[in-house]
């Protein structure tokens, strides 16, 4: 899980269990990398440019975006893109 502080609180907290509920709903384990004050955009780009993502690739990358959000340009999802294979 990659978002917001909607997915990660100021304090680091998950306080909606965002995280607990899609685990229990899809029965499986959900890492949070949601980057708390960072946006839309950069818990997204963190992720699939740190060792984490490398390391272990996930099946499955939910990104919680916000509706009021910055919708990424095409250099973002072009570098994403990237990232990914």
């Amino acid at each position: 899980l990659v978002g917001s502080s909607l997915s990660k609180g100021d304090s680091g907290v998950d306080r909606f269990n965002i995280t607990g509920f899609l685990a229990e709903r899809l029965s499986n384990d959900v890492k949070n990398y949601a980057v708390a004050g960072g946006g839309n955009l950069s818990s997204l780009q963190s992720y699939l440019f740190s060792g984490a993502y490398a390391k272990d690739k996930p099946k499955y990358l939910i990104w919680e975006y916000t509706s009021n959000g910055v919708f990424p340009s095409e250099n973002d999802l072009t570098s994403f893109i990237a990232a990914v294979h």
